[in-house]
């Protein structure tokens, strides 16, 4: 799973940690996996920004306001690439009208072209 880890870190979690998540608070106080990072509203649109920025896959956004799943949206629903900004971001704006305002995890994918140019 891209983005959900245990052990070492791989090439698409080192990017991650340096490129998108940096300078960012994990609300993740170990109510679940500790390899999955849950952000505040204001990290995950820093996040959305940055992902948009390098063209990164994002195949999932799974909010748990309170600690408790609440929902999860795939780029699938969505008759889309992956890496297409439109889907993810109108997923997160339904979250956010939902009434969701924290705790949004998501599964990311790191082309192979940003690996190489950034962690060589």
């Amino acid at each position: 799973m891209k983005g959900r880890f245990s052990g070492g870190l791989s090439k698409e979690e080192e990017f991650l940690e340096k490129y998108v998540f940096y300078d960012l608070e994990d609300l993740n106080d170990g109510f679940d996996s500790p390899s999955i990072k849950y952000f505040s509203k204001d990290d995950f649109e820093k996040i959305l920004d940055r992902a948009e920025f390098y063209g990164l896959k994002i195949f999932g956004i799974e909010p748990w306001p309170d600690r408790q799943f609440f929902n999860v949206r795939v780029y699938e629903e969505y008759d889309t690439s992956a890496d297409n900004p439109e889907w993810y971001r109108d997923a997160y704006d339904r979250f956010l009208e939902e009434g969701v305002t924290s705790y949004f995890s998501a599964t990311y994918g790191v082309p192979e072209n940003l690996l190489k140019k950034f962690l060589i």
